[in-house]
Parts: structure tokens; sequence; C-alpha cells
């Protein structure tokens, strides 16, 4: 039945908005494969330096998804998107939960990695990490996804140690008219967007959207891994309003609501001392931002924002209630010759609410607490065109571990206008979560002899941050007119990382059967070196025919306290890859198609027992019907051996095969 409804929604005509953009085509959105290679260097980025620079003269390990890239690689979420990224480890746990982290250290919270949308901080302070099946937006609105691997602290605060995701969309003048999506698949069996724009009044521009997504999972042949079913429902607006020269006014908001019926394991001292349970959950929350900026006469810049985010999530795995506010002012300007100097500020408050679930309890169910920063940065120009520096320091207080300071130097030298050379040293530092703090969680049953161990961690108050010192290099160029590369390196030390530290066993009884109890209880007495090396490179072998490779190796060494037992619950690098790489080709056969193949290979991890090389192939096929209606066809995970990609921890999460998914998208504007 299931098979017939698919059959039938892809036979369906259904509307979509991959020529949907109504914007004029700049070089970053036209086709990859006729595409000026010149144009990638000047590809703006705000993420390395807070204020829009170009590729070339960034310093950084910076890689720029442009939304041509989203639309030909056929993706529907943005946690998809990142498998484009040479440096990031994408897997997918079930129909909705990813685990993605930048330079290891991977699992469901992954921890060191920021991750913002249009400056609106989502990385979750309550667990740590990032819950991405609430983060999305409608993919056609996205501009770009600046993706900054290693520490972007000193911009933008505690928690970006090993990476920053800046998801950026258009203005509301560049989204005008009426935009409807809609398809379906396999696993996507239901997919619609909509879009409307116009002009409001003579200065300004606004957009509402709507879209919703129903999504079904593949099983254990029981039906009970990961989740079976999730659906999200989501709705937004953004308005731009320009007043004279010098001041602009944006104004956003979004609300959601998703559901799921997902699986867990829950530990239990009786054979086969995992209980699986099954839930209906549900998500939903909102949003509003504000955003100003003013340029002054003589070249500087403020802007000052303000968020308020809410949402809260009840299910078998989590329940809780979080919200945020957020305000941040920012000033720029030239000064003293050749430097320009910046300050920032801002506050954050959280109130929220975490409620006990069957296996796990907090000491303190309702919290508030904030973040007060202060940032300032001095940009410094020693050659013009050729050699800068920039050095800057934010200075932050939070409620939990008080003042720390991250200061970051980088160097930029450019010969020529089409090669790049960099270099960088920062401190950042990742804050303990809530959770981390006051927590007693049922980790893990082991089944030994004589008697089962019951693994409990326990959070402890009082706990430090955790410190990351990262060295960085890199060199991006092009090559005639066909051939551009980027290359980084880097080596970083993490100290005071959180280990536990387990307490001697003692002799417990459930109802009469015993069993032994081992408290692990959260320490800062972990560290671990790492370095590695990340490339991607571009050729065209004609104007129609672009190839795109990317490759990284990762490598962790000396580490101290950490277990790499896939069985511990605190396992810091067992989800972690060696290596990744991909190849992509980008074909226009002719005017009106386009033929796109996407290939990806990953190292071994250790936490999945096989212990195999995973690989997967993705395609696509595009047609130009006419000028405002599209037609797409793809199938996505085609793999080679096991279809398991991870199975992160916390054990709770139950991870899900893989399996091979069709789609159709036929698209058109008006």
């Amino acid at each position: 039945m299931r098979l017939l409804l698919a059959v039938l929604l892809l036979c369906a005509i259904t509307l979509g908005a991959e020529s949907g953009d109504s914007d004029p085509q700049p070089a970053a959105a036209l086709p990859l494969a006729s595409r000026d290679l010149e144009s990638l260097l000047s590809t703006p980025v705000t993420t390395v330096r807070r204020r829009e620079q170009s590729l070339s003269r960034t310093a950084g390990a910076v890689y720029v998804i442009t939304r041509d890239e989203l639309r030909r690689f056929g993706v529907s979420s943005l946690a998809e998107a990142l498998r484009l990224v040479p440096g990031i480890d994408v897997s997918r746990i079930g129909l909705s939960s990813w685990a993605i982290s930048a330079r290891g250290f991977n699992n469901a919270y992954a921890n060191k990695l920021l991750v913002m949308i249009d400056g609106r901080t989502v990385y979750t302070p309550a667990f740590g990490g990032v819950f991405w099946d609430q983060q999305d937006t409608l993919i056609e609105d996205i501009d770009r996804i600046e993706v900054l691997r290693g520490p972007g602290a000193a911009m933008w605060g505690a928690n970006a140690v090993n990476g920053v995701i800046n998801v950026i969309t258009k203005p509301a003048s560049r989204t005008q008219g009426t935009l409807v999506t809609m398809g379906g698949g396999t696993e996507d069996l239901g997919l619609i967007r909509m879009r409307h724009g116009a002009a409001a009044g003579r200065n300004g521009y606004y957009r509402f959207y709507g879209q919703q997504t129903l999504r079904v999972g593949a099983g254990d042949g029981s039906g009970r891994v990961g989740n079976a079913r999730w659906s999200m429902l989501q709705a937004g607006m953004r308005g731009d309003w320009t007043f004279g020269d010098f001041d602009t006014l944006t104004v956003q908001a979004d609300s959601f609501r998703s559901g799921a019926l997902e699986y867990a394991g829950i530990p239990t001292l009786r054979s086969p001392f995992l209980n699986i349970v099954d839930s209906h959950s549900a998500t939903f929350g909102g949003n509003f931002l504000t955003r100003w900026e003013h340029t002054h006469r003589k070249g500087g810049l403020s802007a000052f924002q303000a968020y308020f985010d809410s949402y809260s999530r009840g299910g078998v795995r989590s329940d809780l209630t979080v919200n945020t506010l957020d305000m941040d002012y920012q000033y720029r300007h030239p000064a003293w010759g050749r430097h320009e100097f910046g300050v920032a500020f801002g506050v954050r408050v959280l109130r929220d609410e975490l409620r006990p679930l069957s296996f796990m309890t907090f000491d303190r169910g309702r919290q508030t607490y904030g973040i007060e920063q202060f940032t300032v940065q001095d940009d410094i120009t020693l050659a013009p065109n050729r050699v800068a520096i920039s050095a800057a320091a934010r200075v932050e207080r939070n409620t939990f571990t008080g003042l720390s300071t991250q200061p970051t130097v980088r160097l930029l030298y450019t010969p020529t206008s089409r090669h790049t050379f960099w270099a960088a040293l920062s401190r950042s530092v990742r804050t303990p979560a809530r959770g981390e703090l006051g927590v007693d969680f049922l980790a893990q049953v082991i089944p030994k002899e004589p008697y089962p161990v019951l693994g409990e961690i326990v959070g402890q108050p009082g706990l430090r941050n955790e410190v990351g010192t990262s060295f960085e290099g890199g060199y991006r160029g092009q090559w005639g007119k066909r051939f551009t590369v980027d290359t980084s390196v880097f080596a970083s030390r993490l100290t005071d990382l959180l280990g536990i530290v387990p307490d001697a066993p003692v002799l417990r009884f459930d109802r009469s059967d015993p069993y032994l109890l081992t408290r692990l209880r959260y320490r800062n007495s972990a560290g671990i070196s790492s370095y590695g090396v990340e490339a991607s490179a571009r050729y065209s072998i004609t104007p129609d025919l672009q190839i795109v490779a990317t490759v990284n190796w990762l490598k962790f060494a000396r580490p101290r306290g950490l277990a790499s037992s896939p069985s511990d619950p605190m396992s810091t690098y067992a989800g972690t890859r060696g290596w990744q790489d991909s190849i992509r080709l980008l074909w226009k056969p002719a005017r009106s198609w386009e033929v796109d193949t996407f290939y990806f290979g990953y190292g071994p991890r250790i936490n999945v027992p096989d212990g195999k090389t995973r690989h997967r192939l993705d395609l696509r096929i595009g047609r130009r019907l006419t000028e405002s209606a599209d037609i797409s066809a793809g199938v996505q995970g085609v793999s080679i051996g096991t279809r398991l990609e991870t199975m992160t921890l916390p054990l709770h999460y139950l991870p899900a095969p893989l399996r091979t998914a069709v789609y159709l998208r036929l698209g058109v504007r008006f």
C-alpha cells in the first residue's frame, strides 16, 4: 500500500520552486558547470570576521554552499545539505535525527559546533548541541550556507570550538512573486512548499512562506528501529525596509510544529537489558527577530539585533521547554589609517524547564541563566591588497562558569588576486550544558556474571569550561580558467574535556534481584590532540561539465581520560570518521537539461560493529520545461555494503538503517 501511494504521488502533477527565484541570476546562482570559476573566489563570506568579504580575502577554512548547489543536490533539509562540505561529518540517525560535527567528536548531541540561521543561534544550552529536526527553512529562500571549520569563538562566542554553520537567507526583495513546490517519493511521501512576496510601499518588501513534510522510515523487519513516521509544518515571514541611504530594517518570524512516532531503548535490569518503547512525540515553537543597520557617512557601520526564541519538546527521549532572549550591538569603523576597528557587546537570557523522564531526572527542573559578552576587533592592512592581519578577543561571562576569554589572530597573504595563503591561531571554550551540571541518567545495563552492571551518569556542579587551542593554515586559488583548489591543515589541543570518573560498584537490589550500581561522574579530567587535512577542488572539463572533489583526513592522538569503546556512554570520539571523500559531476548535456552525480565515501567508525567503509551514490536529472517550469527526478542513498550510518550515543537513540529514496519534483512560478 505504501509503495502504491508513493507511485501515485510521484505520478501526480506537482509544482516546485526550482525555477521559482525572482531575483536576477548573479554569478553565485548560475549553474556551476557553466559558471566562471573566478566568481567562486569573489563569493561573499561574513562568518569569519562578522562582516562581508570575498572568499579570496578570508583567512579561514570556509566552504560556501550556494543556492544552486542546494538545488542540484536535491536536498529537502538543512542537515542533508551539509554532506557537501569537506570536514563536516554528517550521519543520519533516524528520519529526522542527525549527528553532525566538524573535525570529530560526533554524536547525537555534538556540542562543539555552533549553528546559526540569519544570526539566530540554534545551539541548545540545556543539553549541548543542535536539535536538527526543528531547524529548517524554505530551501528556495536560502542565499548561501557558510561553513567555517575550526574555531569561531572570538566572533560568535562559546561552543564554536570546531566550527560554525551560518545559514543566510535572501532579502525579501529577491523573493517576489508566488511560488509553490509539491513533490513526493518513496521516503518523503508528501512535500509542499509555498511562498508569496510583494512590495511593501516604496521602500520595502515582504514575503510569507509555509511548508509541510511527511516522511516515513525503514525498519528492521519489525518496523521498530528509529523513527517510523515524522511530519513537520512550518510557516514564517520576512520584511525588509530601507530608510534613506543609510538605514535598513529587517523583521523575521517563524513557527513550526512537528510530530513523530519514534522508538527508544530504555535500560532495564532484566533480559534483554534494553526495553524498546514507542512514543508519539511532539515539538513546537517559534521565533521573532529584528535587525537594524545604519551605515555611517564615513564608512562605518552600526547594527543592532534582537530575537526571542521559544520551543517545547515532548516524547520518550526528551521533555523540555526553552525560552531565549538575545540582544546584540555591533559597531565598526575605519580608524588610524590602515586599521578597521570594531566592538560588539550583547546579552542572552535563557529560561528553561527540564521535565523528568523514565531514565533521566534533574536536580533543578526550572532555571534562569544568562550570558554577557564584549568583543573587540582590529583589522590591520599591512600591505594594501597583499598582507593583512586580524586580531580579535571576546570576553564572555556565563552563569555557570564565570569569565572566559576567547582570542584569535588571523594572517592573510594574497600575492595575486587568484592566490590566497592564510594562517590562524585561536582559543575557544565549550561551556558545560545545563543538564551536565545536575543530571541523573540511567545510561546502560551491561550483562555480566554474577550480576548485571547498571551505569548511571551523574552530573556535577562546578564543572569548568572545556578549552581548545587550534593552529590552522591554508591555501585557496585559481589555476588557469578551469581549476580552483582550497586546502587547509590544522592541529588542535583540547583540555579540560568532560570525562567520566567511576565510583566503586555498589551492590543493590531490584525487587530481590541483585545488581551492581556504578555511578559515572562528570569531571574535567580528559584531553586530546587532533590534526588533519581538508581539501576541495573544482575543474571545468568543458563549459557544460564540471567535476568537484573533496577529501578530508582526521587523526586523534595522545588521548587522556577519554574512552574509545563504543559501549561506553561517554565515548567522545568513537563516532568519528578518520576520512571522507566525495566526487560530484555536474553536466548540462543540452540547454534545458541537467544531469548530476554525487558519490560519497566514508571511513569506518569505531561504534559501528562491522567496521566497514561506507559508500553512497545520489543521482539527479532535471529539465527546464518553460521559462517558469522545471522538472527533476532523482535517487538518493544508493549504498554499497551496510546501510547503517552510525550507532551514535546516547544509547536511547535507536539508529535507523538507510534505504534508497526516489523523488520527483515538477515546478512553476508566477
